[in-house]
């Protein structure tokens, strides 16, 4: 595990995503300040790539997720909201079994239930915790944490040397907001 700038990895994933794929509107909710966190970037971005990715397959066309970061005690909560149809009442934990998917959805769309068991594996392999659950709203919420990497000043915010990634353009409520195909200046490996 190494330090991780928790923040920059989710702005440009998120970008990235929005231009794969164009059936969501990807908008980004960061904590101003996230610090610095204990992860392996590999694993996080597979882990944003899958929660995003699944929200699209299961969400229906020109529907908004949310990627949401926050600081809560000595973790960094990363989550992926949607506004799909949410989870079948009694199956959140299951969804990250090996090959499990929910009956009712299996049947709309394809899939092979490999994909939530490998992104628990990977936030478990970092220390963190994965879970899925319905949001009040209408929709899912999937999120993990992050160890906040502790101790050493030359780390202690996302903020650091490095300019902000300047190709996510922010909505009226100041939020940072990607639009699928709108948004082909948009470099993912900036």
């Amino acid at each position: 595990l190494e330090p991780l700038a928790i923040k920059r990895l989710i702005e440009r994933v998120a970008a990235g995503i929005g231009r794969e794929l164009p059936t969501i509107r990807v908008a980004v909710e960061l904590e101003e300040r996230l610090p610095i966190v204990s992860g392996e970037p590999s694993y996080v971005e597979q882990v944003l790539r899958n929660l995003l990715g699944n929200a699209a397959k299961y969400a229906s066309g020109g529907t908004h997720v949310t990627v949401d970061a926050r600081r809560i005690g000595d973790s960094v909560a990363v989550r992926v909201l949607d506004e799909g149809p949410g989870i079948p009442v009694g199956v959140e934990r299951r969804l990250f079994e090996l090959f499990y998917r929910a009956p009712e959805q299996a049947r709309l769309v394809a899939g092979s239930g490999i994909g939530l068991f490998v992104c628990a594996r990977l936030v478990e392999a970092m220390g963190g915790r994965i879970w899925a659950t319905n949001r009040p709203t209408g929709g899912a919420e999937f999120g993990f944490t992050l160890r906040v990497l502790e101790g050493d000043e030359e780390f202690a915010h996302d903020e650091a040397d490095e300019p902000r990634h300047p190709a996510l353009p922010e909505d009226r409520d100041g939020h940072k907001v990607l639009v699928g195909p709108e948004a082909s200046g948009v470099s993912p490996r900036a």
